[in-house]
């Protein structure tokens, strides 16, 4: 009889132990189930911030890239600085029209090249034309040293718009030194001031 209770008391001892571990797993699979309902309203909070600062980032890229792009306008739009007209002339007579055109249908390189080769011919005219004032020496020969001057000036006026037009500002800028060197002859020297400002 004595066998049969100490046999009895272990067993009942492990039955409630295994009853006690049996309602901690119980409760351990509960607390385990909450936290798995936990965690997704944890992680769409924890995903808001983050969203956000995503949608921060990307309007601060928006302006860091797209601001210089709208910003940085042609100096000849900000100094509302018109597209020239060459008029028809001596040494440019054939071509006058022709750069015009040109220029209407936006093809700056091709009225570039164009007005590059008036302008050589024209410096070719003005030089001629000053030799031919120094040796004759009347009014009409002034008159016409005159005219070469004035027509030299427009087509370097032409030209200064199409290197701005081009983006080539060092061009334009050398050339704009030229235009200022002879401003008596010159119709844009306020503009040429304005533009050789804003090109530094």
């Amino acid at each position: 009889m004595e066998q049969n209770e100490t046999t009895m008391v272990p067993q009942d001892e492990l039955t409630d132990r295994i009853a006690s571990r049996l309602g901690a797993r119980q409760q351990k699979l509960e607390q385990m189930e909450q936290w798995d309902k936990a965690p997704a309203k944890r992680t769409t909070t924890r995903l808001r911030p983050l969203f956000v600062c995503l949608a921060v980032a990307a309007c601060l890229a928006a302006v860091v890239w797209v601001a210089p792009w709208q910003s940085s306008t042609n100096p000849l739009d900000e100094l509302g600085i018109g597209t020239p007209e060459i008029t028809v002339y001596r040494s440019a007579s054939s071509d006058a029209n022709a750069i015009n055109a040109l220029i209407d249908q936006g093809k700056y390189e091709e009225a570039l090249n164009k007005v590059e080769a008036a302008l050589a011919h024209s410096d070719d005219e003005v030089s001629l034309a000053e030799e031919f004032a120094d040796a004759v020496g009347d009014d009409e020969a002034i008159y016409d040293t005159m005219l070469a001057y004035q027509e030299n000036a427009q087509l370097r006026w032409m030209k200064i718009y199409l290197l701005v037009k081009l983006e080539l500002n060092k061009d334009a800028k050398r050339e704009l030194k030229t235009y200022l060197r002879y401003r008596e002859f010159a119709e844009h020297v306020d503009e040429a001031e304005e533009l050789r400002k804003a090109l530094k």
